[in-house]
């Protein structure tokens, strides 16, 4: 039975045609969405390596009982202990090395830190992208602790 004028044909879709498009459509998504999760993503891998120094920190902190200060600028961390018969505060980096994201934003950080803490002490870590002058706007005393020596382990030993 027909169902327009005889000469006037109606152009559109059936419904078939239409739900076959949506399938690919759902397919064609799901493909994006799940080739999108298994990429490389920094700022998933920033997270990560920030959720691993706070296991560090939470373990350092646990076992003697120091509150863990977040160094938001910088993306380090501190651990703080109250200094016994007084109200001061110190605090250390994490042993055995200090690092943070951004070396640059260490000063910001560290600056309302003055009045709160009697001392800090960190060994900073020898690959940071710091020079000495940068650590010496951040700390009143910068001294070497000692020389770190890289081995690159892709080279054949050689022996003198």
């Amino acid at each position: 039975m027909p169902t327009s004028v005889r000469g006037n044909s109606e152009r559109g879709f059936t419904l078939v045609e239409v739900l076959v498009v949506l399938v690919i459509v759902a397919i064609a998504a799901s493909m994006v969405s799940l080739s999108i999760g298994k990429g490389a993503d920094p700022l998933r891998a920033d997270a990560q390596r920030l959720a691993d120094a706070f296991t560090v920190a939470e373990g350092e902190a646990r076992s003697d009982g120091r509150p863990i200060r977040w160094l938001p600028a910088s993306g380090g961390w501190l651990l703080e202990r109250p200094i016994a018969g007084s109200d001061y505060r110190d605090a250390m980096g994490c042993y055995p090395l200090f690092v943070c994201r951004d070396w640059g934003g260490l000063a910001a950080d560290l600056e309302p830190l003055r009045h709160e803490l009697v001392s800090l002490a960190l060994v900073t870590d020898p690959f940071g992208q710091y020079d000495e002058a940068l650590l010496h706007g951040c700390f009143d005393v910068v001294m070497p602790f000692k020389p770190h020596f890289v081995a690159d382990l892709s080279q054949p030993i050689t022996t003198a």
